[in-house]
């Protein structure tokens, strides 16, 4: 019979393993801009208009009511009309320059001011009503006192008393409503005034003078209110969100996964219409914008709605409002509240609001574009060594070991390597890596783009007896491997790079291949090889008495060996041992260590009673081959025509009947 498990162990020496590829957990936050990011309704409302819940949810407590301006004046031909003697003189010098006698007291001059198309009532939480009064004529006035009261209940509003307004002097008074119910019809009254003439002085007299009157309007916060709502705006405005990148500075992701969402709740009565984009965010050359309304709630009651938008394939501009110019990091949203006026009377209370949430949940992206930015990976890796896995015992001196480590960069950005320490261990001890290189950064070169996906650039490193100790790691017969690096993202970049690009599919592969050529010396190597035994067939009719096992073996390998056979019971339990002092001896070799011819050898193994014993009660045999490579320190060489023939044969003592 040929064996061949020898050879086949000493092939399976020769390696080369390609690890599951794996993508670096860069920290660069490349890929993270819109996974925490959410508008902020605290930015897109007033704050006067917002109350916040335990929960974070947002209440909008006020409408704008909008500023209302009324405008009117007294003439001092209006008032010379009813001025008797004083009035007559003003009329009959009109035009001219003459000395004006002191005017007598002026009753009851009133003025309305409509505010309905804000509000039929309303409950004021706050406000303000500004007085504004000039006097253009050209005396003074004493004696004011202005009144601004609901025309209905005739509730007075404010008054305010003025002691002298010279001529061409403006008058400004600012009045706070606090708890105030105003009426939509308002009578702004001017109830009395006087003057003391020019006192002498000569002046024109223009009957086209005037008192000018200005009531303002303004900051109304309502507690309640029955009212017209008009059509307005609640929010309008534009928000800027920044990406946290780190020092990258990203112009662009594209979107995987994720979804935008708004949820909105309202008590109001009237319909809330709210216009929500994003502009940076575009899909087959349309921005990301949609609208949503929310119904006017029933009396008493809530409405509700809820809006989602797929974000898959939205590219996400970041480089700010069209406006800016290098800015990263950043894009921006728009959100319009608005109501629509229905022309309906609508009730509304502090109590009322309107109740939004919005955000992106799920987020994945895909694709990252812009300057990378620097970053520092310190990793270790630990392989398992199933290599000499069936080795016993015994010390290999190699020959030309080689390993190769090959780096494939698919990042968009330069990346160094440095293996810091590369150690082989096993029980009884460690070795260490002693290489030129060992602790300096190797570049690996950017990816480039092809077609829309990575074209990786690949860095190979050598490391081989010339340069290293490497022959010596394995000659420990290692179990692990244990490796410890660095690497840095842009380490050796000094400007940045807005062409640089990150996929989430792609990364960074190492490869490993390890060549050990069949080219070494050995000095006790011992290999073990497991068989089934069954007795019935060396002694059928269980008729052995002693005698010796032979083998006799045509050894073309360039190795001499020693064989002995370990007896193991179905237990795997121990029986004892058949051993030989015989060699089987090395094939020929040349000076290259080559085999050029096949020795015979012959092993003997003794059977006694006590060996034909164990035998009977055998299950398993190992076959233990104890393997010496000839003339210490020559090396050998295999090649995959080695064999080795074997035959056994017996000289038994049979007992016969």
């Amino acid at each position: 019979m040929r064996i061949h498990y020898i050879l086949l162990f000493m092939l399976s020496v020769l390696l080369s393993c390609k690890p599951d590829p794996k993508v670096p957990k860069w920290d660069i936050e490349a890929l993270a801009p819109l996974i925490h990011s959410r508008v902020n309704i605290n930015d897109i409302v007033p704050d006067s208009s917002l109350t916040t819940s335990a929960d974070g949810a947002l209440s909008l407590v006020s409408i704008d009511f909008g500023t209302r301006v009324v405008n009117n004046s007294i003439s001092l031909g209006e008032l010379s009309k009813v001025g008797g003697a004083q009035g007559q003189f003003i009329i009959f010098n009109n035009g001219k320059k003459a000395v004006v006698p002191p005017f007598p007291p002026v009753l009851r001059k009133k003025f309305p001011v409509d505010a309905t198309n804000l509000f039929q009532t309303v409950t004021l939480q706050s406000g303000v009503v500004k007085l504004v009064l000039k006097n253009e004529f050209p005396v003074a006035l004493a004696d004011l006192t202005f009144i601004l009261q609901n025309k209905v209940s005739q509730s007075e509003i404010f008054k305010s008393y003025i002691d002298t307004l010279r001529p061409g002097q403006t008058y400004s008074e600012r009045f706070a409503l606090n708890n105030d119910t105003i009426e939509g019809q308002l009578i702004a009254e001017l109830r009395r005034f006087e003057s003391p003439g020019s006192q002498g002085d000569t002046v024109l007299i223009d009957t086209t003078d005037k008192i000018l009157i200005t009531l303002t309007l303004d900051s109304l916060v309502p507690i309640s209110a029955t009212a017209i709502f008009p059509e307005q705006d609640l929010a309008n405005d534009t928000t800027i969100t920044n990406v946290p990148a780190g020092n990258s500075e990203l112009t662009s992701i594209k979107i995987k996964e994720g979804k935008i969402f708004l949820d909105a709740t309202s008590t109001i009565e009237d319909q809330i219409s709210l216009d929500y984009a994003v502009p940076n965010a575009t899909k087959n050359s349309m921005a990301l914008a949609f609208n949503e309304n929310i119904p006017p709630a029933p009396v008493g009651g809530i409405s509700t709605s809820f809006k989602e938008v797929d974000l898959v394939d939205y590219t996400v501009d970041l480089t700010g409002l069209p406006t800016d110019v290098g800015i990263y990091n950043s894009f921006y949203t728009t959100l319009r509240g608005r109501i629509d006026s229905t022309g309906n009377l609508v009730n509304l209370s502090l109590d009322d609001s309107v109740l939004l949430k919005t955000g992106i949940t799920n987020l994945i992206a895909s694709e990252g574009y812009g300057y990378l930015g620097k970053d520092t990976i310190e990793g270790s890796e630990t392989s398992k060594v199933d290599l000499f896995n069936i080795v016993r015992n015994g010390t290999f001196d190699l020959k030309d070991v080689k390993l190769g480590i090959g780096v494939e960069n698919s990042i968009g950005a330069p990346i160094d390597i440095k293996l810091n320490s590369l150690r082989a261990q096993r029980s009884t001890g460690s070795v260490a890596l002693n290489w030129t290189s060992l602790g300096m950064n190797q570049t690996v070169p950017s990816a480039t783009l092809l077609a829309g996906k990575p074209e990786p650039q690949r860095l190979d490193l050598n490391i081989n007896a010339s340069n290293s100790n490497l022959d010596k790691l394995f000659e420990n017969q290692p179990d692990l491997l244990f490796a410890d690096f660095s690497a840095y993202i842009n380490g050796s970049t000094t400007t940045p790079d807005y062409q640089q690009f990150i996929f989430s599919d792609f990364g960074v592969n190492v490869y490993l291949n390890l060549e050990i050529p069949l080219d070494f010396s050995a000095r006790g190597i011992l290999l073990a090889d497991t068989n089934d035994f069954d007795y019935s067939d060396l002694d059928p009719k269980n008729q052995l008495q002693n005698g010796a096992l032979k083998i006799i073996a045509d050894n073309n390998f360039p190795l001499e060996c020693r064989v002995q056979m370990v007896l193991l019971d179905n237990s795997g339990a121990e029986l004892g041992r058949l051993t030989s002092t015989d060699i089987v001896e090395a094939a020929t070799i040349d000076n290259n260590g080559v085999a050029v011819g096949s020795v015979r050898s012959i092993s003997e193994y003794p059977l006694n009673s006590e060996a034909v014993k164990m035998l009977r009660n055998t299950q398993r045999l190992v076959f233990q081959v104890i393997l010496d490579t000839p003339l210490s320190p020559q090396k050998v060489k295999l090649y995959s025509n080695n064999y080795m023939d074997l035959t056994l044969s017996g000289d038994l003592t049979i007992r016969t009947k």
